[in-house]
């Protein structure tokens, strides 16, 4: 390959890097100033705006610094600035884009996550406590039957002694009749009996009845404090979540970075946060594309400029001779029109005079 196509390839690839560089700075820098300017037109205009002044500052100073004469202090010096002033902005826009992306891209999923893990458990637990309240109640409600029993147990036997009584009574039979004496006793009896159940069934029912009531409803209200702590502490952790900032939570980055902060932990004396990762790969990147953008126009103009320089030179020599010949040309103009001028009032002069001396002769011919 000759040398005059590997300049110019190198060339052409220096310009594709620049303007690669160039094109992904101004839309990294037009998606930050669209979330501060309200509308996207004007942060399309004022970012374009902004990256073709910083390039085209970045080839003016380079052409200007080969020309010490043409380049005065104070130019330089609002060059440099301004240069220095579109450098740091894109810096910034730059950290700010890669931090949105890079810092904790996965909270908000980790956030629902946890959000949703709390309901869970928040449901769970109400659930645990409601069928706890009713094993409670039920277990109540089978002590109050088992001692209701266990209470009427006693007057049961004796229904049942005094019913067999009265059936082997009844198989007792004098003249015709089993409705003896004896019978009508055992019958008393069994009556008597029987309202005793009922009153004792009565009884407990009254003193055990309002008791087990009491104990139902102590149960429910604390099941219902019980049910109110729950949803607080649950709104309190859910408040937490909601503020929590997830630094140490190895979730919410990315694997690629909890890896490296792992690996530094293992073979570095520092501990490298996710964040001062996050931090210096955004600087890292902000500045390789800055500096990429810088040395990919001013190398070009580097390139350039002799071609650049010699071509401005015939230009201005052009012009110049132009300006020179130009100047010429009104001179002669100038002394034409003089002399025109000089010549017409020699004309006027010589006429002026002849008619003068016309007249003068027929003045004395009148005479």
């Amino acid at each position: 390959m000759k040398l005059s196509n590997f300049f110019r390839t190198a060339l052409v690839v220096q310009l594709l890097v620049g303007t690669g560089l160039f094109s992904i700075s101004l839309l990294i820098e037009y998606q930050v100033l669209q979330a501060f300017l309200l509308t996207p037109v004007i942060a399309l205009f004022l970012a374009l705006v902004l990256e073709v002044g910083k390039a085209a500052a970045i080839v003016w100073h380079r052409f200007l610094l080969s020309q010490s004469n043409a380049y005065p202090q104070s130019t330089r010096v609002a060059s440099a600035s301004f240069r220095i002033g579109l450098l740091l902005l894109s810096l910034l826009c730059s950290l700010l884009y890669l931090s949105n992306h890079l810092d904790r891209p996965n909270l908000n999923a980790v956030r629902a996550a946890d959000l949703q893990d709390l309901d869970r458990r928040l449901n769970e637990d109400l659930s645990k406590l409601k069928e706890s309240a009713a094993t409670t109640v039920e277990a109540l409600r089978r002590q109050y039957q088992a001692d209701r029993e266990a209470r009427l147990q006693i007057h049961r036997q004796r229904l049942e002694a005094l019913q067999q009584k009265l059936d082997t009574e009844m198989n007792n039979v004098v003249r015709g009749q089993f409705k003896g004496p004896r019978y009508r006793e055992l019958e008393r009896l069994l009556e008597k009996e029987r309202e005793a159940l009922s009153a004792a069934s009565t009884a407990f029912a009254e003193k055990q009845g309002e008791q087990l009531a009491r104990q139902i409803q102590t149960l429910e209200a604390k099941t219902v404090e019980q049910r109110k702590t729950l949803k607080k502490q649950a709104e309190q952790a859910r408040k937490r979540i909601m503020h929590d900032p997830y630094a140490d939570d190895e979730r919410v980055n990315e694997p690629y970075i909890v890896a490296f902060t792992s690996l530094s932990r293992a073979m570095l004396p520092v501990e490298i946060a996710p964040m001062q990762f996050v931090f210096g790969f955004a600087l890292l990147l902000s500045l390789l594309v800055e500096i990429g953008i810088m040395l990919a126009f001013d190398t070009v103009t580097v390139t350039l400029l002799p071609a650049l320089k010699s071509q401005h030179q015939e230009e201005l020599e052009t012009e110049l001779v132009k300006s020179r010949v130009d100047a010429t040309a009104r001179q002669q103009s100038i002394r034409h029109s003089s002399q025109l001028d000089g010549i017409m009032r020699a004309y006027e002069r010589t006429v002026a005079q002849a008619e003068k001396a016309r007249d003068h002769k027929l003045a004395k011919a009148d005479i």
